[in-house]
């Protein structure tokens, strides 16, 4: 399989992030100066309040092309899987924000998804461009907010047509590639001490068959059934 897999991790980003953790402080709590703090019995209270039991990192999930082996689109045979990594708080903080604000500029309210392939096709809420500029205005400011952003980028890519040649036709690239990306995980937790927290993946639905064969696959993972012993 390793002729058509491949892992790719953001090292870039994992330093920068590195770095910003060091500022950053606990989520969603309020610093307290050690002057106050000795005169306070509530923030002594608040000293003692147990660890929480969640990770420090949101996981979203998405995939480029289509899983099937039965038909590979020669202009696209290759199925691809993202895992976008999220500090918590700088995901509140300033990421979150910053979308909310873009969305409010461009449509007045923030209940729009923004999907590529919308956005591309200019279809449904995106069919507000005027002109080639004003697309180009639009798509610049979200470019400059995800360059903005810090996160971590795990991915797998396959080759369908590598894979079919030693795979049966019911295989699915999606759960190998799930696997190879859960385990690239697990390393990443384990390097920030938080593998034995609560970590929250977020992956979008596909279908009523389809959600319940990941969810199979995924507990599967996690059950420890591949290389290494998930906790997730």
């Amino acid at each position: 399989m390793k002729e058509v897999l491949h892992l790719a991790s953001n090292s870039g980003l994992h330093q920068n992030m590195n770095k910003s953790e060091d500022k950053q402080l606990p989520l969603f709590e309020v610093a307290v100066s050690d002057e106050h703090s000795a005169k306070s019995p509530q923030s002594k209270k608040a000293t003692a309040e147990p660890e929480s039991p969640f990770s420090k990192y949101i996981v979203y999930v998405d995939e480029s092309g289509d899983h099937s082996l039965q038909s590979i689109d020669d202009n696209y045979p290759v199925f691809v899987l993202a895992f976008c990594i999220f500090h918590k708080r700088h995901y509140s903080e300033a990421i979150v924000p910053a979308l909310e604000k873009f969305k409010f500029n461009h449509f007045g309210h923030d209940q729009v998804v923004l999907h590529e392939n919308e956005i591309r096709k200019e279809k449904g809420a995106f069919n507000i461009f005027r002109s080639k500029d004003e697309k180009y205005q639009f798509l610049d400011e979200l470019t400059q907010i995800i360059a903005f952003s810090n996160f971590i980028l795990i991915s797998c890519t396959i080759d369908k047509r590598a894979l079919k040649k030693q795979a049966d036709l019911d295989s699915n690239p999606y759960h190998t590639a799930l696997g190879f990306c859960m385990e690239t995980l697990h390393e990443f937790l384990q390097e920030k001490n938080q593998h034995h927290k609560k970590t929250h993946i977020v992956v979008e639905c596909r279908g009523n068959k389809e959600d319940k064969e990941l969810e199979l696959e995924f507990r599967r993972v996690c059950d420890g059934r591949v290389r290494l012993r998930v906790v997730i």
